[in-house]
């Protein structure tokens, strides 16, 4: 059956092509879309159901059936292309894509571990990677971890913490218990670094600083360089060195004489001052007798450096048990025992400096802590040199050594003006 449209076809399309002509001949383009609309309608009233209620005769839909197929098989296509480059990607994964799955799930790496530590409950030794936002739980023994960009971090026994991220901007650590140890090197490249703490967050540049975690407070102490804490009151505090910050009140005192030897010792132990490396092993290992081979000397040298190396540790880590529970008595014998097996140590010469003090402050044997401290001067090393001569000059006065303390004060004053003591030694010297 032939279907005729009540509106001339002829009229419709000469309007229309007036339109995209724009012609002169246009007339409205609202009558004309009026008679759009009605062509239209008329299509839909004149054609049969099972063909398009829109289309013009000459312009038939494509049957349901082929069109179908048509989806069918392009869903199959790509279905197909899609397994394969799946299938390609986990055999044969592109460089970046490795690089990006490792930088988001490890940063660095754990350098010692002593007897092992704990990572999101797992149990790792030494040279295992270091998990972006997973707890690091040490044991019964220190750990230290070596992050990208210049920046140590030593974990005391009984610590946790964790890498809350590591982007290209930014690098965050959380110090959630115990004590933790950084050192960032001051020429580093790499993006800002901070530590957070429940109490507020710590920004660094270039230093070695001290966090200590408890229930009752957070403390930061500052050993080289400077840094920045804002804490959560909103509070900004600049930490000196040589001070320490109870985050809790904003507080800052000056690190005692037996602390800033235990840092120094810790210092030494870690082989932070200066970068410099543990030479008792690596010397005797670049020994050899002109053939490239280690000599049966080297390799007993070897040993035996080792095994000081291991019982000064030991010594030192028994020290701390006893400064805890206040047993000097046994901690006086400890440091005696540790400069003796070592006399010429670093170790051995800082360890006079905190024996000393000891002597004075609680044991009360002040000619002990006077020789203690004339050892640690005559020795050459300096690192704790304002501590010695402060701490000699209070033993004077413990003995009453008016003449000897008045000379010590001035020599104090003198070798170092800006030191933490200078302001009382100046005080002392005018009340004398």
């Amino acid at each position: 059956m032939t279907r005729k449209s009540e509106i001339g076809v002829d009229i419709f399309d000469n309007a229309m092509a007036d339109v995209f002509r724009n012609g002169p001949e246009c007339g409205d383009f609202g009558q004309i879309e009026e008679l759009r609309r009605r062509r239209m309608m008329n299509h839909i009233l004149a054609a049969p159901a099972s063909r398009a209620p829109y289309l013009d005769d000459k312009f038939k839909p494509v049957p349901q059936r082929r069109t179908g197929w048509i989806w069918l098989a392009a869903a199959v296509i790509v279905g197909a292309i899609g397994i394969a480059l799946v299938t390609r990607m986990m055999i044969f994964p592109s460089q970046s894509a490795l690089m990006a799955t490792s930088d988001a799930s490890w940063f660095g790496e754990v350098l010692t571990a002593g007897n092992g530590i704990e990572m999101d409950g797992r149990f790792v030794m030494a040279n295992a990677p270091v998990p972006i936002g997973k707890l690091i739980r040490t044991n019964t023994e220190n750990a230290t971890l070596r992050l990208p960009t210049g920046i140590d971090w030593a974990m005391s026994a009984n610590s946790e913490g964790k890498v809350i991220s590591a982007g290209e901007n930014r690098i965050d650590v959380s110090v959630l218990a115990g004590e933790s140890w950084f050192r960032v090197d001051p020429n580093r490249n790499g993006p800002a670094f901070a530590v957070q703490t429940r109490l507020g967050r710590i920004h660094i540049t270039g230093t070695i600083f001290v966090v200590n975690a408890t229930p009752a407070d957070v403390t930061v102490t500052l050993l080289k360089g400077q840094v920045w804490v804002q804490r959560n009151t909103g509070e900004r505090d600049l930490i000196k060195a040589g001070h320490v910050l109870h985050m809790s009140s904003g507080r800052q005192t000056d690190l005692a004489v037996d602390e800033q030897a235990r840092h120094q010792q810790q210092l030494s132990a870690l082989s932070w001052e200066g970068r410099a490396v543990a030479a008792s092993d690596d010397s005797l290992v670049q020994r050899d007798d002109g053939a490239g081979i280690l000599t049966k000397k080297d390799l007993t040298g070897i040993a035996a450096s080792k095994n000081r190396k291991s019982n000064l540790q030991r010594i030192h880590r028994e020290i701390q048990a006893c400064r805890r529970s206040g047993d000097w008595t046994k901690a006086v014998s400890l440091y005696q025992q540790l400069i003796r097996s070592a006399p010429a140590s670093e170790a051995a010469k800082v360890s006079r400096v905190s024996l000393g003090d000891i002597y004075l402050t609680k044991l009360h044997r002040y000619n002990d802590a006077l020789s203690q401290f004339n050892r640690y001067i005559r020795s050459g090393h300096r690192a704790l040199l304002p501590e010695a001569m402060y701490g000699k000059c209070r033993a004077l006065r413990s003995l009453h050594n008016s003449d000897g303390e008045r000379k010590c004060l001035q020599s104090f004053v003198q070798s170092f003006p800006g030191a933490i003591q200078a302001t009382d030694a100046r005080a002392r010297m005018k009340s004398l």
